[in-house]
């Protein structure tokens, strides 16, 4: 299974239901962080700094953030993750098609269209559009008891 999450800002939730599907289905976790190439073109010219430096901090702060909510989600077993810069979709769907992977999961902030429950973010979107299989998604809003994957 390949998890898709924001670590800089996302939500445990998405780790949370993904640590329970593998404790379940005794199944391997990859996790995957993208850094946008124009954010972080964005981002350097605001700190004036080179790409590249931007870039190296960006990947530490993720990378950071990625093993503390794994931790606060309750996973302890190692897993592969992958912090890498450049289009998100297009990175995204190249390291599932070439893992051979059965499942693609996301995390849903539903900051596209405020005020709705099932609101999807654009990439989120984009990745059910474009997925050879079906994505489960859960979104970051999800009560402490919630074991419910909203429907897509």
């Amino acid at each position: 299974m390949l998890l898709t999450n924001d670590f800089s800002s996302g939500s445990t939730s998405p780790l949370k239901q993904g640590t329970r599907l593998i404790q379940r289905d005794r199944i391997e976790l990859e996790l995957m962080h993208v850094v946008d190439t124009c954010d972080l073109h964005d981002l350097s010219e605001a700190l004036y700094q080179s790409p590249k430096d931007t870039g190296s901090q960006i990947k530490a702060s993720a990378s950071a953030q990625m093993n503390q909510r794994l931790a606060h989600a309750g996973f302890v077993k190692n897993c592969d993750s992958t912090i890498e810069t450049g289009v998100p979709l297009e990175l995204i769907l190249k390291r599932f098609n070439t893992q051979n992977m059965d499942l693609l999961r996301v995390g849903l902030a539903g900051q596209a269209h405020e005020g709705s429950n099932a609101s999807v973010g654009v990439l989120a979107s984009n990745m059910i559009c474009n997925s050879p299989v079906p994505v489960p998604a859960v979104h970051s809003r999800q009560g402490k008891n919630s074991n419910m994957f909203l429907p897509v």
